[in-house]
């Protein structure tokens, strides 16, 4: 059975604005098949333009955008949040910013181009409660209680 990981840095959410901190990431498998983790992927990608639209012409109250990739090799399927966002004609190039545990193609900081396709999800702050976060929301749930809470109040939910 293929697993699909799904990488959440409760430490990257928190600092990747700067997006110079190189973070120890919490790694939390799902399973290919995940309904609501896939629903959620494609919720993301529906709603891209809404972050573009934010990314091209910020508010003051809009920080730390951020885009969740899929990168697929030969070892199998990983998901990055990215650091360094930029708006290509077609796609994005951006910096991975997590350890790859299962990839070999890609390193932390490798600098990559990636179409919409491959985006997995998106979030920014604004006035200090995260926008997006599709996958995060999917994760929650599978986390205890006390520590979803915890991650929720850092996050502004």
């Amino acid at each position: 059975m293929h697993l699909l990981k799904i990488i959440i840095a409760v430490g990257l959410i928190m600092t990747y604005a700067s997006a110079q901190k190189k973070t120890s990431d919490e790694v939390i498998m799902v399973k290919e098949e995940n309904k609501a983790m896939n629903q959620a992927m494609q919720q993301a990608r529906d709603t891209l333009p809404q972050f573009i639209k934010a990314f091209k012409n910020p508010t003051k109250d809009q920080t730390g955008f951020s885009i969740k990739v899929r990168v697929e090799d030969s070892n199998g399927v990983e998901h990055f949040w990215t650091a360094n966002l930029a708006l290509l004609k077609e796609g994005f190039s951006a910096q991975i910013a997590n350890e790859p545990q299962i990839v070999k193609s890609v390193q932390y900081a490798q600098k990559v181009i990636f179409q919409t396709s491959n985006v997995s999800d998106w979030m920014y702050y604004e006035k200090g409660v995260v926008q997006g976060g599709y996958t995060i929301k999917v994760l929650l749930k599978t986390m205890p209680k006390a520590e979803a809470e915890s991650f929720k109040k850092e996050l502004g939910w």
